[in-house]
């Protein structure tokens, strides 16, 4: 389906929870008032919500948190989405905490790929950035995935002041693993020390262009934003995504579902549509239209500054 700008939305990132069992820096996720859980969606609701998307133009479909992997069962919502017809691709984007148990039923169910946020190859700085993660721990689901599914793994990098001193050896862990690599701007959201951490993309890009000539890949790696540079000396491709020093919106082709039911027409939208009463009697007349009239008045672009920040990263998942 197309918006009023004329831009094709294919692409529906879903949150399956606002829990998170990291605290990250750039996320703040423990300071978040949670959602209690009955108002969560259940699997069925997020069934029928995508069932009647499909039947508008959406094709790619992502479930992302918090930290999705602690919805009990989450295999089950994978293999019903799975079985809707025009549902082409399913992601997932998780810390990468649960992997080790959780990659080989995810991959079973029907899940294509994962992006596995990592924002430090150092145990002290992990610990830090995420408030306790444990580094050994993602490596092994790390591990696990790449003898599932060895082509299928990106790997999530925020910008922050900790990536600069790191730059080479994310650029040399994802070779030697196969990762594809993405870089991404970090965003103002609610509760974080923008000032204290945010590092411009173009300190990565110099960055870059001091270990190695690099050149932009045409075509794209997936359904997102990211533009893909070559950096030759290395070998491999890497993904710079930088949703505020060069906007994307005109390309933009996602809207957001928050595990409470509210459809955001944008990552940074003020106001959603609360579509979770709609599915309480079935009613798909209904949620057809007010899904299509939100995706259609899907707006020009983010405003994202520093004084105008409505959301907090774990509730949209980013």
């Amino acid at each position: 389906m197309k918006d009023r700008l004329g831009r094709e939305i294919d692409y529906v990132r879903i949150s399956l929870t606002d829990r998170c069992n990291f605290n990250c820096v750039y996320c703040a996720a423990g300071s978040v008032l949670r959602i209690p859980k009955e108002m969560m969606m259940s699997f069925e609701e997020i069934e029928l919500v995508v069932k009647v998307m499909s039947e508008l133009g959406i094709k790619h479909v992502r479930l992302t948190g918090g930290e999705p992997l602690l919805r009990k069962d989450i295999e089950m919502l994978i293999e019903k989405i799975r079985k809707i017809d025009r549902i082409e691709t399913i992601g997932l984007t998780t810390n990468g905490y649960y992997l080790e148990e959780k990659a080989e039923s995810i991959f079973k169910a029907g899940l294509d790929s994962i992006n596995v946020s990592l924002d430090s190859l150092d145990e002290k700085s992990f610990y830090e950035i995420t408030k306790g993660g444990d580094l050994k721990k993602v490596l092994k689901g790390l591990d696990k995935v790449a003898i599932i599914k060895p082509d299928k793994i990106k790997i999530n990098t925020v910008i922050t002041k900790y990536l600069p001193q790191e730059l080479l050896c994310f650029l040399n862990f994802a070779k030697k693993n196969n990762f594809i690599l993405r870089f991404i701007e970090l965003m103002p959201v609610e509760g974080i020390n923008f000032k204290d951490i945010y590092v411009p993309v173009s300190i990565i890009e110099e960055k870059l262009k001091d270990i190695s000539p690099v050149e932009l890949v045409s075509g794209k790696f997936g359904s997102g934003p990211a533009k893909y540079y070559r950096v030759k000396n290395i070998g491999i491709e890497v993904g710079i995504i930088a949703a505020i020093s060069h906007r994307f919106c005109a390309e933009c082709n996602r809207v957001r579902l928050s595990s409470n039911g509210v459809l955001f027409p944008c990552l940074n939208s003020a106001v959603g549509v609360n579509i979770k009463d709609l599915l309480k009697n079935g009613d798909r007349e209904t949620l057809n239209s007010v899904i299509k009239e939100t995706i259609y008045d899907k707006p020009i672009s983010h405003n994202f500054t520093k004084e105008s920040i409505h959301f907090n990263m774990c509730k949209l998942g980013g």
